[in-house]
């Protein structure tokens, strides 16, 4: 079970609850989807990085934008770091595309030159993610979801309205452990790292709404 998982399975003792409408059903809440979404990000690259799988780079102090073209450019760069073996779930899902070569096609190019975004910059690499429609931050929890789902620990539950549901009680319960764990070793990176958390914490709010206002568009 990945970090990132994890922490999914206690979303509702974390998440903010909602505060527009980007609602976000979690196991035992409904939360704010962009905040969740984007700590969930967040929380995926610092683990790719713990694991030495990434390596993570700020690329320029952390800045308000009122103008962003193709998503914008990176506050942060993420290279992986050789082959491995894959991980599942959103880490996973991360870290295959942070495996791919940049596109070296017309469009992309044409792409990199509008935003002028890094090669390796993680707006980018988070808009690569298939985070579905107009609800980027359910398709972030969705890799989540599919994890602990595919270990038996959750599924969607309800006629009208379907709804993540814990479904092996003790088998979450027997990871609190390990959750306090993670929250406790992330607390130390975020005191150490403060800079760098902050610039890919942004990139995780922007991807995420660029991702949600050009669909709707």
């Amino acid at each position: 079970m990945t970090n990132t998982t994890v922490r999914y399975l206690f979303a509702s003792d974390w998440a903010p609850p909602v505060k527009s409408g980007s609602t976000l059903k979690v196991p035992g809440a409904t939360v704010d989807g962009l905040d969740t979404g984007a700590n969930l990000l967040n929380l995926a690259i610092w683990s790719l990085r713990e694991q030495g799988l990434v390596q993570v780079e700020q690329l320029r102090p952390v800045e308000d934008e009122r103008v962003r073209v193709m998503g914008g450019q990176s506050f942060a760069r993420v290279r992986a770091l050789g082959k491995g073996e894959d991980l599942p779930g959103l880490e996973g899902a991360l870290l295959a595309k942070a495996r791919e070569e940049p596109a070296d096609g017309m469009l992309a190019r044409f792409s990199d030159r509008l935003s002028g975004d890094d090669e390796h910059g993680l707006r980018g690499l988070l808009l690569s993610l298939d985070m579905g429609g107009g609800a980027p931050w359910a398709g972030v929890a969705g890799y989540c979801f599919g994890e602990a789902q595919a270990a038996g620990l959750v599924e969607k539950q309800g006629r009208l309205f379907k709804k993540p549901v814990i479904t092996d009680p003790p088998a979450v319960d027997a990871l609190r452990d390990l959750d306090a764990e993670i929250v406790a070793t992330r607390k130390r990176y975020r005191r150490e790292q403060e800079q760098l958390d902050h610039a890919v914490i942004a990139d995780c709010v922007l991807a995420l709404d660029w991702a949600h206002s050009s669909s709707a568009d």
